[in-house]
């Protein structure tokens, strides 16, 4: 995902009173029954929604300013193009960490979506860099799924840890306290924090190492078929599809359409 900028938190993550905890030192009974200690989700289009994001817009607009016709839906194809591909190469590829690099990686992604599109102008390139940063700075950009809140607070009394593993940006730590999602879970994981994106291992074992987790009771829920599911199971973690418009016919994975259901699994 894009990088988001600095936003002022709401408070970030406040320590759990959750339902059967004990205060003594080693697992907590409570969740002693339950088939998983941890549960981690996806970000983008598993927590919040993006659909209404200006970027496809800008994008058109870039275009047209190069002399270029090109419809939403030209626009729309050319991104998720880009992903499916820029998805697959993460499965072998790793970075050192910083600020700078994710910054790095910001403004590639916007020329490279740029160059699919015909747009082959450097000015326009760094331009759509600046205005799709605006757009990600913005809170407005992302909204949160009617039932995420209801889901979290459910899942709080069902699971030992609660995380979140995304491929996003720096800030994203940031982004969750300014949502009200932080204080929910237990870690937040950002891909430019670690290095590598799903599927590459890297980031599933980062994921497992703050949880203190065995693969096989540890559950991780997104979106993306080739990220989310088939980069958890190349570790022996169940990888759960959420396919919020039942288009998906599972086969070799569970399949959720809301992260209600998520308890049904656990």
């Amino acid at each position: 995902m894009k990088a988001v900028g600095t936003i002022r938190p709401s408070g970030m993550n406040r320590a759990w009173t959750r339902i059967g905890s004990s205060t003594n030192s080693g697992r907590d009974m409570s969740f002693s029954n339950k088939r998983y200690d941890a549960v981690t989700l996806d970000m983008g289009f598993t927590l919040v929604n993006l659909e209404g994001s200006t970027h496809r817009d800008l994008l058109a607009a870039l275009a047209a300013e190069a002399g270029l016709t090109l419809t939403l839906d030209d626009v729309r194809r050319a991104i998720r193009a880009f992903w499916r591909e820029w998805t697959a190469e993460n499965a072998t590829r790793v970075w050192h960490p910083s600020l700078a690099q994710d910054q790095a990686s910001s403004y590639e992604i916007d020329q490279q979506i740029c160059l699919r599109l015909g747009i082959t102008d450097p000015a326009l390139h760094a331009e759509a860099n600046r205005r799709s940063e605006a757009i990600f700075h913005d809170l407005a950009t992302f909204q949160v799924f009617p039932e995420v809140f209801e889901a979290l607070t459910t899942l709080r009394t069902q699971v030992e840890t609660l995380g979140i593993l995304s491929n996003w940006g720096w800030r994203l730590p940031e982004l969750c306290a300014a949502l009200g999602l932080a204080d929910y879970f237990d870690f937040i994981i950002t891909s430019a924090r670690i290095g590598a994106a799903k599927p590459h291992p890297n980031i599933f074992r980062a994921a497992l190492a703050r949880a203190a987790s065995d693969p096989a009771r540890t559950l991780h829920v997104g979106d993306d078929l080739a990220a989310d599911v088939h980069g958890a199971q190349a570790l022996g973690i169940t990888g759960v599809l959420l396919d919020r418009h039942g288009a998906i016919t599972p086969d070799g994975f569970p399949v959720v359409h809301s992260l209600t259901e998520v308890v049904t699994l656990l």
